[in-house]
């Protein structure tokens, strides 16, 4: 080493500081460090790098390879001796020179040097650091140089100081190429240590540098390659903060170093090797190459491996919010203070059998262990012990824990995708592929069912990730038998014994599921120990020894602090005296620890307890120890003196703490108090809790919830015979609870409760919406909202608080109370709330007479239409509940009537406004064609049998199927029954088999039963539950066993098809239904014998009977379209037949009071209601809403509702009990099967079913009645020239002609073979332009066009080919038709004869053919989804087709001038075209919600639509297309146009707002997802889009007023009360 070349010391590097502490800082030449965290990194003589230090240690490993110190010559063959010579002179800021130890030093860590800014460490070291080191050789180098400017000669200013004064120095240049480093020079003490050495050493020799590098591109480029990477890696936000990034990033730090010492030492030695004439500069460039290419690797690898951490952070974060929405119980986790978990040294041989049991990995081991236990043996301890040990030694494990105060949050309903949610937390492939199942199945992310959680969220997703993770997996349920009723828990129970097919023994066999709880009956009964569960009682198998040695450990434990009082002795005492139970050897310490009671000691109270821990000798034992035990503190808490007053108060307050549904701290339990009704009540909580620390949570912390300590504790409290006169009867407060929840809302609801800033936003999109509701909504307000109607139930009547429920249904106060359900994500538990109150209501007023409240009855079912209503769309987005509830409630509702005028800024409905309620209540999606349904006896659950040879199970108030499909069959199912006690299912099949079921497990029971030869189309059980009855299409009456499965009898009656059986309520007859014979049979249960003689009456097949619950009258329904009634004892018809229907009358049902009958229609989709007694139609019959046959009907026991199934794929459950007044009928929508426009252009013409409408198109309204005359379906039309009369083709062929101005029809005397099979029938049927002659398909099986003469109905001519549809010129002389093979061919109309050759250019079949009006074009579409133009003359293709479409075209139209085609297609858009250029005009026209079947142009300005969905549309082309009106409008009347809407507008979309199809979705947003509006889609099947000028539908059209319509940012001011 040479004198300018001294040994590098060691370094350091600069701690890292926030910007206020630059200036300081920056003048700092010394480094402080800890002094035990030193690691040398020494420079070799060859430059490589010794230890890694603490750099190396945080960044990982260091880059390997030689590493030039700045005294070694980056090009040594080419050292400079005049430099080495001239390098003896001292530098100014020599690093040799002696630290002045005056000089400031600053805090620094590791971690404060390179990444975080917060962590400071104040032991402190001097050290030397390299990169001053580094910075002070190459200023010596430039000092010689001359070109050092002059702030480097100042030793007591730092070069990063004075980078920004020295600016004005500088060339324009040089200015450009340092002003990236400039740009963030005040970020230098962020950046890392290598990278500060750069800019220190760039920014003192600048002005060198930069002259040289504007005479050398190659040193420029270098240069601003290290530029660009400095200015990335001193970036705020450098993706350099991940972990994984930092070694990569250390990296580049260094490789930029090199660089900038190698144009440091290159600029110095530049001029030197030209005088001495030496060829370097190849060399040079080669090695400035060199160093771009090193730094190019680094920052792609970089940008390489940034780009994978991302995707995984970015697919991380995805995954955890796809599973933030699951149902997840709160406070159910694991509690790891200290107090919860078993002292060190207590329980070692329970929790060594149960670590061994968990780390057995053996095929045979079982995987549940069940830790039982009576109250107070400490079982919660041990499962707590054990699931925080395996935590913290790194196991996958969850736990979850039930609470006796909590029932109300229903956790037996979470627990499941509680522990997956916890499972998923902790482990990525856990995580993985429960946001896979979630996001394929959304469904399961609410959903209530414990074996569709068991399966889909446990058993899938820990199946597959237990393959990648050797260690077992940990689920530990604690408290189980807190878990409520046993009901609450005998799903729970079943699973984990093994009771169901997805029992443990099928686990992975790396799970262990431990539970605990105390040893119920219920639980013991299930949990029978096997080898698939393993067992393990604290009463039985722990000796009485290892408890006492286990309670005296941890008494010495609790009384360390008193060892001057007591000894060994006393503790043994003490734990003799326990009986086993922990939780009394708690209570007794806490009891003796205590002091402030005067006079009593710690010994004194020692002595009380063991002496009353006996009687006459006798040690108490189990509860009656614990029961004196809490005597004692309780009777200390209150002395005898003042005990008839405080007992009272305490009986009050401990009543309110274990009567709320869920615990609440101080805070809120006192606030709810000073609503009590009664002012004696309202006193601080605070009072009575303060001194019964021992026996409840929440004393010290206000904000920590108040419960007992032990569920010991509250079984004491509330049996009268165990606490005696501290007994608190919990209904007592049931008032006060009551009243108090009422006025909390009364006070703390309000608008806008959490200030939502925008109604485009879902409640997702709020990213700070929990911290809003936490803030704005109290412990005692989310109370209330949610309890209050449990509360008022468990009330007897109050007329004060009738009063408070009048009020809370008459105000704003509703409204605000769903908001702030659904911001809590409670929405759903309205409906509960609600049920609660009606309830009461329909006690106090059918049982004791007050009427004055039955409109409050009728508020609350009004409400809970409201929410099943609307509830969707609230919970996605709560400002909805205003902006798109309330506006389209029902005007008749009572919900709109008293509160719509209040919110005037909402979206107003001006057409076509739906009055009441519709009968339909909830629609269920099954996922096949639905073929039967039943109703559970407790009115719960509905069964369906479906077409895909499965069974489903519903929840019949959410809607959500229950479990998975039930599998078994091989073929459809045609019938299902379900057992009076609800317990099982039975289905009969087209497999020809019956099957059983357990209805809870979805297990079948048994084997198929079989006998039957044909399919199986009824079954029915016995009232008793005993028996099957089957009926089967090959004539036989089978009954069956239920439990064994065994054939008891069969009945034979007439040769026929069974097609419906039914049983009588008393079990001892049976009525059939058949066919061919069409009679029904009424049965012997008991003999089998046929009663009395055939019931005859119907003339065709007998689908369904059903028998009245007092067995006196049989129902029946015939496909001959009517239903009879029958006398049961005489078989005589009451009455005349009700309905004639020109449908089958699928399945019929009589409600349980006898009342109503319901039938459902095959054919044309309805429902039909009649009153049994006068047999007139009733609640607003026919029913409509599915769209396709009605199959099957069931009736709640209740009477209440109706299930309807059909082959829509669809269950529909139906309001049977509210009348629904002066309600216009909603006809169905059948499919728009032709379409025409009248010459002059005023009129449009459609055929639909059997009929003909004429519609004025200006107005939109039906010219006169239908046009009729027969009863066959209209397959195609066309209008005369003149427009005096149309002709229609009929299904059956003929021809019938009516008369536009008479509406009078005939047939015409054409006919033809005819069936109704093919697709495309708009222009089946032409009319000659004179008006002369009919053409039209011979039949389908004959491919010819015929030509008839119109007077005379003869045949004139034939076309040969005809496959699909034909046009004809307008001249009249020749056809053009088009065939399934994508060619057209042009004829001659009088001869028949071809015209030229075919015109190829389509891929399939035509579907559609138009000649302009000039004759010189054809326009074609195809299914292959485009568009031709041909040149009529030649016949070739003009211009390349048209494509837009993604689905078949249709239909095409020309517009009059033959500049415009206009398109219609099954991807439901209409597009229009220039003819000229081929191009699409503006965006496709959406309105249809399914096919369009129909287009025309009556002029260049409209455009006239038929779809499948049953509407006609007419378009205002300046709308749609070019864009001149409103882009918001879903009205005729453009001033009812949305104009408000700025930020909507800033959309690059013509339309900012997308209709998206309202059957579908409802929502009505923008391409960005931006929220408008939502509209109930079984409301408003149809509405207005933007751009129609009419609408034409049998349901009416929902049309908008937008005008005034607050929304986005504004929308707080939709409410009156908000201004």
């Amino acid at each position: 080493m040479t004198e300018d070349n001294p040994p590098r010391k060691k370094w350091w590097p600069k701690p890292k500081q926030s910007p206020s502490d630059l200036n300081s800082s920056r003048q700092e030449e010394t480094r402080t460090i800890s002094g035990n965290q030193l690691d040398s990194v020494h420079a070799s003589p060859t430059g490589s790098r010794k230890g890694r230090g603490l750099v190396g240690r945080f960044f990982g490993k260091i880059t390997k390879g030689p590493s030039p110190s700045v005294g070694q010559s980056l090009l040594p063959e080419l050292r400079d001796p005049i430099s080495d010579n001239s390098s003896q002179d001292p530098a100014p800021n020599d690093p040799a020179a002696p630290v002045n130890p005056n000089q400031a030093t600053g805090p620094a860590t590791v971690e404060d040097a390179v990444w975080t800014r917060n962590l400071k460490d104040h032991h402190q070291v001097e050290l030397h650091d390299p990169m001053n080191e580094r910075f002070a050789d190459a200023a010596k180098r430039l000092a010689r140089m001359g070109h050092v400017p002059r702030f480097v000669q100042s030793s007591t200013t730092s070069a990063t100081d004075a980078v920004q004064s020295n600016f004005d120095t500088f060339s324009p240049s040089i200015l450009e190429l340092l002003q990236a480093f400039n740009s963030v020079a005040k970020w230098i003490a962020d950046i890392h240590p290598y990278a500060k050495a750069a800019m220190d050493i760039l920014t003192l020799a600048s002005k060198m540098i930069l002259d040289q590098a504007d005479r050398d591109d190659a040193v420029s480029d270098l240069l601003t390659k290290v530029s660009e990477v400095y200015i990335f890696m001193t970036e705020k936000d450098s993706l350099a903060a991940i972990q994984s990034m930092q070694a990569l990033y250390e990296e580049i730090a260094e490789q930029t170093l090199k660089c900038v010492e190698f144009i440091v030492e290159y600029s110095e030695r530049k001029s030197v090797w030209m005088r001495l004439a030496k060829d370097v500069f190849k060399e040079t460039r080669a090695i400035i190459q060199s160093h771009n290419d090193v730094l190019d690797g680094l920052m792609q690898n970089f940008r390489d491996q940034a780009a994978r951490e991302i995707l995984k952070d970015v697919h991380h974060m995805a995954e955890i919010l796809n599973l933030n929405g699951m149902e997840y119980a709160t406070n159910a986790g694991l509690d790891t203070s200290e107090s919860k978990l078993c002292l060190p040294g207590t329980r070692e041989e329970i929790l060594s059998e149960i670590k061994s049991w968990i780390g057995n990995t053996g095929e045979d081991v079982p995987r549940v262990f069940w830790l039982s236990g009576t109250a107070g043996k400490g079982k919660s301890s041990i499962a707590r012990t054990i699931a925080h040990s395996y935590n913290e030694l790194g196991g996958l494990g969850a736990y979850f824990c039930f609470d006796r105060t909590q029932e109300a949050d229903r956790r037996h309903e979470k627990i499941f995708s509680t522990i997956a949610r916890d499972l998923a937390d902790r482990n990525p492939a856990v995580r993985h592929e429960l946001a896979r199942v979630i996001n394929d199945h959304k469904e399961l992310m609410r959903t209530k069912d414990i074996r569709k959680q068991w399966q889909e969220l446990i058993l899938g997703p820990v199946g597959v990730a237990s393959k990648a993770i050797p260690a077992p997996v940990l689920v530990t349920i604690d408290a189980l038998d807190e878990s409520g009723e046993a009901d609450s828990r005998d799903e729970i129970l079943r699973l984990l014994a093994g009771k169901l097919k997805t029992s443990p023994s099928q686990l992975p066999v790396n799970i262990r599921i431990l539970v605990t709880s105390r040893p119920l009956e219920d639980i013991c009964e299930m949990l029978r120990v096997d080898s698939s569960l393993r067992g393990f009682s604290l009463d039985d198998n722990v000796t009485p020894e290892s408890a006492e040695r286990d309670i005296e450990r941890y008494i010495s434990d609790k009384l360390a602090n008193l060892r001057h009082v007591f000894d060994d002795g006393h503790f043994q005492t003490l734990s003799q005296k326990a009986d086993g139970l922990f939780e009394w050897a708690r209570l007794a310490c806490e009891y003796i620890k205590n002091t402030n009671k005067v006079g009593m000691g710690p010994m004194r109270r020692f002595e009380a307890v063991v002496a009353k821990a006996a009687v006459d000798g006798t040690p108490l034992k189990g509860t009656l120890l614990l029961d004196e035990m809490y005597r004692r503190i309780l009777a200390e808490i209150m002395p005898n003196e003042d005990r008839d007053e405080a007992i009272p108060i305490f009986r009050s307050v401990m009543g309110q703490i274990l009567a709320s549904l869920e615990p609440l701290p101080e805070a809120a339990l006192t606030a709810m108090r000073q609503q009590f009704p009664c002012m004696d009540d309202r006193y601080e909580v605070d009072d009575v809790i303060r001194s019964m620390g021992s026996l409840l949570t929440g004393t010290v912390d206000s904000h920590t919830t108040i419960r007992p300590l032990h569920a010991s504790f509250y079984d004491f409290l509330t049996n009268r015979t165990r606490s005696d006169n501290f007994f608190v009867d919990v209904s007592l407060v049931g008032r006060g609870l009551a009243f108090a929840s009422l006025r909390i809302m009364e006070h703390g609801l309000r608008f806008n409760i959490c200030s939502l800033d925008s109604s485009y936003m879902p409640n997702s999109s709020v990213p700070d919406l929990q911290e809003r509701v936490k803030k704005s909504i109290s412990a005692e307000l989310s109370y209330s909202c949610r309890y209050w109607g449990t509360h008022v139930r468990a009330t007897p009547f109050n007329p004060a608080l009738a009063e408070e429920i009048v009020a809370f249904f008459d105000g704003e106060r509703l409204l605000f109370w769903l908001e702030a359900l659904a911001l809590m994500k409670c929405i759903g538990g309205s409906i509960a709330s609600l049920s609660s109150v009606a309830d009461w209501l329909m006690v106090v007023v059918c049982s004791q007479g007050h009427a004055e409240y039955t409109r409050i009855g009728d508020a609350v079912k009004d409400t809970q239409r409201f929410v099943r209503t609307f509830a969707a769309a609230i919970s996605h987005s709560t400002p909805h509940l205003y902006l798109s509830a309330l506006p389209f409630a029902p005007t008749q509702s009572v919900i709109s009537q008293k509160f719509a005028t209040k919110f005037p800024r909402t979206p107003q409905v001006v057409a076509d406004h739906v009055v009441n309620w519709p009968r339909t209540e909830k629609t269920l999606h099954a996922n096949s064609r639905v073929l039967s349904v039943t109703v559970s006896p407790d009115g719960k659950r509905i069964v369906s049998g479906l077409l895909d040879d499965t069974i489903q199970v519903w929840d019949i108030e959410s809607g959500e199927a229950l479990g998975v499909p039930l599998r078994g069959h091989t073929r459809y199912v045609v019938s299902v029954a379900i057992s009076p006690d609800g317990k099982h299912i039975v289905s009969g099949s087209a497999d020809t088999t019956i099957r059983v079921w357990n209805m809870e497990t979805g297990e079948a029971l048994g084997a198929p039963l079989q006998g039957h030869t044909d399919s199986v189309s009824s079954v029915a059980i016995s009232p008793d539950g005993k028996r099957i009855v089957s009926g089967s299409q090959d004539g036989m009456i089978r009954m069956w066993d239920i439990e064994t499965g065994e054939a008891l009898n069969t009945l034979q009656g007439y040769d026929s098809s069974v097609n419906s059986l039914a049983i009588s309520p008393d079990g001892k007859r049976m009525v059939s239904g058949s066919s061919p014979n069409n009679v029904i049979e009424v049965w012997d249960m008991e003999t089998g014998e046929a009663l009395g003689v055939p019931l005859r009456g119907h003339t065709s097949r007998i689908n369904s009977v059903a028998i009245s619950r007092d067995g006196k009258c049989i129902v029946s329904g015939s496909r001959d379209g009517t239903i009879r009634v029958w006398d049961m004892e005489t078989g005589k018809a009451l009455g005349r037949p009700l309905g004639r229907h020109t449908s089958s009358v699928s399945s019929v049902a009589i409600s349980p009071d006898g009342k109503h009958i319901v039938a459902s229609l095959s054919f044309n989709s309805t429902i039909w209601v009649w009153d049994a007694g006068t047999g007139k139609v009733v609640l607003g019959s026919p029913l409509r809403g599915h769209t396709d046959s009605v199959r099957s009907i069931a009736i709640s026991p209740d009477g209440k509702h109706f299930v309807s199934g059909s082959e829509d794929h669809t269950i529909r459950v139906w309001d049977m009990e509210t009348e629904i007044l002066d309600t216009p009928l909603r006809k169905r929508r059948g499919s728009i099967d032709c379409l025409a426009i009248s010459p002059d252009r005023k009129y449009i013409v459609s055929g639909s079913d059997a009929s003909i409408h004429v519609w004025d198109m200006e107005t939109g309204k039906a010219l006169g009645t239908p046009l009729e005359g027969h009863d066959c379906p209209i397959d195609s039309m066309a209008i005369s020239p003149g427009g005096k009369f149309i002709v229609a083709c009929l299904s059956n062929g003929l021809f019938w002609r009516w008369d536009i101005e008479t509406a009078s029809g005939k047939a015409l005397g054409i006919r033809r073979p005819w069936r109704q099979d093919s697709i495309f029938l708009a222009n089946f049927v032409l009319i000659s332009p004179d008006g002369k002659h009919i053409v039209a398909p011979a039949s389908p099986d004959d491919p010819t066009l015929l030509v008839w003469d119109m007077e005379t109905c003869k045949v004139v001519s034939r076309v040969p080919v005809g496959e699909t549809p034909s046009a004809i010129s307008p001249d009249g002389k020749c056809i053009v038709s088009g065939s399934f093979h994508g060619t057209l061919q042009e004829w001659d109309m009088e001869s028949g004869k071809a015209l030229g050759a075919p015109l190829k250019g389509h891929s399939s079949e035509i579907t559609f053919i138009q000649i302009s009006s000039d004759g010189k074009h054809i326009v074609s579409s195809s299914s292959d989804g485009t568009i031709r133009v041909w040149d009529m003359e030649s016949g070739k293709p003009l211009g390349a087709p048209l494509r837009g479409h993604t689905y078949m075209v249709l239909s095409i139209a020309i517009s009059p001038d033959g500049k415009l085609i206009v398109s219609g297609s099954s991807d439901h858009t209409i597009r229009v075209w220039d003819m000229e250029t081929g191009k699409a005009l503006g965006d496709p026209l959406r309105g249809h919600t399914d096919s369009v079947t129909f287009v025309a142009m009556p002029d260049e300005k409209h455009v006239v639509s038929g779809s499948r969905d049953g509407t006609i549309r007419v378009w205002d082309l300046q709308l749609s297309i070019n864009g001149h009106g409103p882009a918001i409008c879903f009205s005729s009347n453009p001033t009812h146009a949305l104009y408000s809407a700025s930020l909507l507008q800033d959309s690059s979309t013509p339309f900012p707002f997308t209709v998206i199809p309202v059957p579908k979705v409802g929502w009505l947003m923008s391409p960005e997802g931006q929220l408008l509006l939502w509209i109930p889609a079984h409301f408003y099947p149809v509405i207005y889009a933007p751009g129609n000028k009419v609408v034409l539908s049998n349901d009416g059209a929902l049309q908008l007023d937008l005008s005034r319509f607050a929304h986005g940012t504004s929308w707080g001011k939709c409410w009156s009360g908000s201004r």
